[in-house]
This record gives C-alpha cells, structure tokens and sequence, in this order.
C-alpha cells in the first residue's frame, strides 16, 4: 500500500504544480495585457485605472512566486526545471513593475511641479510620503501584534480544553511568538527611522527600496515555520541603534519629560521584557 500511496500524493504534488505553473503563464500575460493598456491609455483617470490593475496582478505573481520557491526547496521534487523557470519569469515582471513604479513617480512629481504656481520643496514632498508609509506600517504590526495575541489566547483556551493535545499544538504556538517579537523589533526600528527621518538624518533615496521590503514582511510574508523570512537586515544601511539601547534612552527621555512621576523599581526591569525583541538581533 505504502508504493501507491506514495505514487497517489506525488500526482497529487505534480497537478498542483502543473496548476500553479499554468496559473503564472496566464498571469503574465493578463499582466502584459493590462501593462499595454497603462501605456496605451488616454485619460488620467483610464491610467491610474490600469495602474491600479497592473499592482494587482504583480501581487498575484509574487504569491505564486512563494510558492514556486516553497516547491524549489522540497526534496521530494526532482525535476524543479520548470519551477526555475518560471519564478525567473515572475522575477523579470517584478523587476519591470518596480521600474514602472519608480518612472510613474518621477512623472507626477514633474507635472505637480509644472501644474503649480507656488514651488513646493520636491525634497519635504518626498519626506512626507516616506513619513506616512513608515506610520502606516507601524500601526499594521501593532495590529498584527494584537492580532496574534488573540490567536494565542485562542490557543490556550483550546489546549486546556484537550489537555492530551497540548504538546502538539506548542509547535504552532512557539511560532507564532516567533513572528510576534519580529513583528515587535520592526515596528521599534521603523519608529527609530520615523524619529531619524523628522531629524533629516536619512537618505530618501535608500528609502525606496526598504519600502518595498517593509511591505513584502508586513503584507506578503509567510508566517509558517520553515518559510518565514525575519528580514532582520534590511535596516542595516540607516545605522539605527539597538533596540535594546534606543528603549532605554526613550524611556529616560519621557522620565525628563514628566519630572512629576517617581521612578519605580520597576521602571528599571530589563529592556528585553518591555520590548519583546530579544531573540531578534539589532
């Protein structure tokens, strides 16, 4: 029985991917199609229609694309030719979608600036958007962060409920906890670089390109162990502090600003509890 079993969930595998590999042919093409409609179109509105489209179904491709690399590093795969070639595929539209991106937007700042009478410092327009994507995705992970909270009291409740099972589910669990104190670590680094940013102390241009990585963590990144990226590194060109240290003086910053409230011993337990990014690295 064993053989046929084996044989039975490896069709099972190969239609999936066959299903998959057939869906990234199709969504290149929907996203050729809708990328010559973007350039073809005449209207403003018709434009940022089609624009809106084309982010869509890169999405889509990316989602496959985690897929396919899912499938790359399963041994139980031989032949990971096609995979290969197709995660290529969706690579060179990515590529393309973020030089359209990039194009899109030094496009509207020249017709903004064209199109008003007062001259608006390019540079603080710039400031201002990175500074409200940076809020927007610190306010996604505390979400998240509260999110995943819940989840675990789900859990617990779950546990006490099948004491037998506890064991199993500890697994899950410690994962969860996992991606919890990553989230709690982004989230400090990205107030870190909002507090940075105000000072002008950032290089817009890098800014970019953490954007794109921030929003692949926060909306696209996979929390099952084994394929959850920590994207513990993409901070490393704005020379932030420690978490750990950038806490602690925060903590004696607001203790000057408020002389009224008496310090606590507890106020002086260790930075790794308040935080919760102890096992992430600064």
């Amino acid at each position: 029985k064993l053989p046929s079993t084996a044989m039975a969930a490896g069709r099972k595998l190969q239609a999936e991917i066959d299903k998959v590999l057939k869906k990234v042919e199709e969504g290149i093409e929907e996203f050729n199609n809708v990328w010559d409609n973007v350039h073809s179109a005449t209207h403003a509105n018709q434009r940022e229609k089609f624009e809106a489209e084309l982010k869509t179904q890169i999405k889509k491709l990316q989602r496959d694309r985690e897929q396919i690399k899912t499938w790359q590093s399963d041994k139980s795969i031989k032949d990971k030719n096609a995979l290969a070639e197709a995660r290529k595929k969706i690579e060179l539209e990515m590529e393309r979608f973020k030089e359209f991106e990039r194009d899109a937007k030094t496009k509207t700042y020249s017709k903004e600036g064209l199109s008003k009478s007062d001259k608006v410092d390019p540079y603080e327009e710039d400031k201002m958007k990175h500074r409200t994507w940076i809020q927007e995705y610190i306010d996604k992970l505390h979400v998240q962060i509260d999110e995943i909270d819940a989840d675990l009291e789900a859990q617990e409740v779950a546990a006490a409920a099948k004491k037998g099972k506890a064991n199993k589910d500890d697994s899950g669990k410690g994962q969860l906890q996992v991606v919890q104190e990553s989230h709690r670590w982004h989230a400090t680094k990205l107030e870190q670089l909002l507090r940075k940013l105000d000072n002008d102390e950032v290089n817009l241009d890098e800014l970019h390109e953490l954007k794109e990585l921030v929003e692949y963590y926060v909306d696209e990144g996979s929390r099952v162990e084994g394929e959850f990226q920590p994207f513990d590194t993409i901070y490393e060109a704005f020379n932030l502090e420690d978490v750990e240290d950038y806490l602690a003086k925060d903590r004696e910053r607001r203790e000057v600003e408020e002389p009224e409230k008496e310090e606590t011993p507890t106020d002086r337990g260790g930075s790794k509890e308040e935080s919760g990014v102890s096992g992430v690295s600064g």
